[in-house]
């Protein structure tokens, strides 16, 4: 079986020619140009059999109507389903879009607020006119003002008539003596129209008022600087002096002569009295080298010390005397302070002994066996015929060595 084919270009018309299309990716529409496209078409011969056109039946008949029904009415469900969607999109966007504000119209506003001021103004002119106009035609009297300056005004007042109302405000001024009058208003030579029996002429004075005494306030507790400044302000003249003082710190006023509260003019002088701080007494520090510690401690007391914290050290000088002190002698420290010093322990390889107490009273037998690096361990009262508080028996006894287990001594004192 042999085939032919031949290719025919055939122009169709367009389905659709005024209807605008939405290509795909874009938000305009764009209308199709009428111009048909070319179509290509195939044609095939069959050249064996003769060509005869083959009738449908009728279910290829019914089921292409029924096709294009179909086709039909989904066209129709999609417009419909844009209409529908379309227009909820223009509900939303109603939605969504600010109501549009009133406007309101100047022009009546506007022609209020020009007619009230129009009504205002008119009222206002009409009542000053009213008041400039209502006094001609009366009786009145004319007074003129007199001049008050440099003057008293109860002096010139009682010289004049009586249809003058003095306000008098008070200025203080230093160039112009106390009492007298500073500026007036209205001038001097002034006439003035008085209607009735019962108006005055208004005259404001202004006087010179009474300088007060200025009374001394309480200085105490300020520094010397702002106090001394205080008083320049007031016109008063400060003179310091200085004293000594335990609870105040230095540069701060304790004081002033006259006290506070005293009435003083300009020119006055007031005495300040100024605080130094605590008054701090220095000392020599005496020389303790070989000394006691009985002996050291009253020396360094008559010197207006303190005994401070002894410690014992073995080296070649004789038991129980000092051998060094935190401060060096002839030293100038305040007095009060806290002088510490070394007592020597003897030679370490030399035998020592428990000294004898017998007779001696507690601290001076606790002051004996601290020479020898010993201290007194308890104390038991005893019945005898010596003063009370005299040791009368000790434990070691005296002259027994002192070995490294020997710290502490029994007494026994007469009660």
């Amino acid at each position: 079986m042999q085939y032919r084919f031949r290719v025919s270009k055939k122009r169709r018309p367009p389905r659709h020619p005024q209807r605008p299309l939405r290509l795909r990716g874009e938000d305009t529409l764009r209308r199709k140009a009428p111009l048909p496209e070319p179509v290509e078409e195939i044609d095939f011969y069959d050249l064996g059999e003769s060509s005869k056109k083959s009738t449908p039946n009728g279910f290829t008949v019914f089921w292409r109507k029924l096709r294009a029904i179909l086709r039909q009415i989904g066209a129709g469900f999609a417009r419909l389903g844009r209409k529908l969607r379309n227009g909820f999109q223009a509900v939303r966007e109603r939605l969504r879009r600010p109501p549009r504000p009133k406007l309101i119209h100047a022009l009546p506003v506007l022609s209020g607020a020009l007619c009230a001021a129009l009504l205002v103004s008119a009222v206002s002119a009409g009542g000053v006119l009213l008041g400039l106009f209502s006094g001609y035609g009366r009786a009145f009297d004319s007074v003129t003002v007199p001049n008050f300056v440099g003057k008293e005004p109860d002096a010139v007042l009682s010289q004049q008539e009586t249809r003058l109302n003095l306000i008098i405000q008070y200025v203080e001024n230093p160039n112009v003596q106390p009492g007298l009058v500073i500026s007036q208003s209205p001038h001097a030579g002034v006439t003035r129209r008085i209607y009735g029996k019962d108006s005055y002429c208004n005259v404001v004075l202004t006087v010179s008022a009474p300088q007060e005494p200025y009374r001394l306030e309480d200085l105490r507790g300020k520094n010397q600087r702002d106090a001394a400044l205080i008083l320049r302000n007031a016109g008063l003249s400060a003179t310091v002096t200085e004293e000594y003082s335990d609870t105040v710190r230095k540069g701060t006023v304790l004081g002033t002569e006259p006290q506070a509260g005293i009435a003083l003019s300009q020119g006055d002088s007031v005495v300040l009295r100024v605080s130094l701080g605590k008054q701090v007494l220095r000392a020599s520090v005496p020389d303790l080298f070989g000394l006691g510690e009985s002996d050291a401690n009253s020396l360094l007391r008559s010197a207006g010390f303190v005994p401070g914290a002894v410690s014992y050290q073995t080296s070649s000088y004789p038991v129980g005397t000092i051998i060094a002190q935190s401060d060096a002698a002839h030293t100038v420290l305040e007095e009060g302070s806290v002088i510490s010093y070394t007592v020597s322990a003897g030679d370490r390889y030399a035998m020592r002994t428990v000294p004898d107490l017998y007779g001696m009273s507690l601290s001076n037998a606790a002051d004996k066996l601290r020479e020898v690096g010993l201290v007194i361990e308890s104390t038991y009262p005893v019945a005898h015929a010596a003063p009370r508080g005299t040791v009368i028996s000790q434990f070691p006894a005296p002259g027994a060595p002192i070995t490294s287990s020997t710290v502490s001594v029994t007494l026994y004192v007469s009660s």
